[in-house]
């Protein structure tokens, strides 16, 4: 898949109007580091209404990869089998197909 690169890091050379240019960057990128680190509620973690409890734990993470990985592992199993019997079958139309086969 083709992804969108987005540069935080501004280079100068788009719409540059000489010094007027450079000292608006040099206030934006002052102004960008007296912010610092944007969080969200969560990462703040002072928003009461936010629960502080994970949705789901980790044991019931590997609970869920382990159940996934069982049905993968059947789904392929069947498809084998149904793919042996097709494979099967195209030899036997092969073989009453040919000519020189009574």
């Amino acid at each position: 898949s083709t992804e969108a690169v987005v540069s935080t890091q501004s280079t100068g050379k788009l719409l540059s109007f000489g010094e007027e240019a450079e000292e608006d960057e040099g206030e934006v990128h002052q102004a960008s580091s007296k912010i610092g680190k944007i969080a969200s509620a969560h990462d703040r973690g002072n928003d009461p209404s936010l629960s502080k409890e994970v949705a789901v734990s980790d044991a019931q993470l590997v609970e869920d990869r382990e159940k996934i990985k069982t049905q993968a592992e059947r789904i392929r199993d069947k498809l084998k089998k149904e793919m042996d019997q097709v494979v099967v079958l195209f030899g036997l139309v092969d073989m009453l197909a040919d000519p020189d086969w009574s």
